[in-house]
């Protein structure tokens, strides 16, 4: 099971971001947030193994967020995508540490 975290500020958006994950059994959303601080906060304190990050987000936007240097938090310590880390448009990635899941 894939956990995912959301984190945006537009509640409507993240309400269905997470209905569409419903629809794949094998994505867990375990948490929404609406900022960027809270987002670096909560993946650090849940650790989950997918986090759909917005650029544009309050007190810490998502570009400052995922290049939080953090140990806890490997995949944010530079704006280089690593292994399992997916190029996601020129306003940011999306990551998922464990290779072979089909999203």
């Amino acid at each position: 099971m894939t956990r995912v975290l959301i984190v945006d500020d537009y509640k409507d958006w993240r309400r269905k971001v997470r209905q569409l994950l419903r629809e794949r059994p094998e994505l867990q959303v375990i948490c929404e947030v609406s900022d960027g601080l809270e987002a670096v906060q909560k993946a650090d304190e849940l650790k989950p193994d997918l986090i759909l990050l917005d650029i544009g987000l309050p007190k810490l936007n998502g570009i400052e967020a995922a290049s939080t240097d953090t140990t806890a938090l490997p995949q944010f310590q530079n704006n280089q995508p690593e292994p399992g880390q997916f190029p996601r448009g020129g306003s940011g990635r999306f990551e998922h540490r464990r290779s072979g899941v089909r999203l």
